[in-house]
């Protein structure tokens, strides 16, 4: 393996060790400054190259069962 590759790898898997994981609560100043540092970048995937914002619609969000989700945890608070 080349060295720059090497070094990509490490950069990649650092990158993801300190990422926000799934489930991570969050106040909202974290929140607030975390999409504002992802406008500021400006590259909307992970270092995998997967995406880490989606558009969804209304009508997608009705739809699906995440509503069902959210409402189910808002209604345990």
């Amino acid at each position: 393996m080349e060295t720059k590759d090497l070094r990509e790898n490490i950069i990649i898997s650092m990158s993801c060790k300190g990422a926000i994981k799934a489930g991570q609560k969050l106040d909202i100043s974290e929140m607030q400054n975390m999409v504002r540092r992802i406008h500021e970048v400006g590259k909307y995937t992970c270092p995998h190259g997967r995406p880490i914002i989606v558009k969804l619609s209304k009508n997608d969000l009705d739809k699906n069962v995440w509503k069902k989700k959210i409402i189910v945890k808002l209604v345990k608070k």
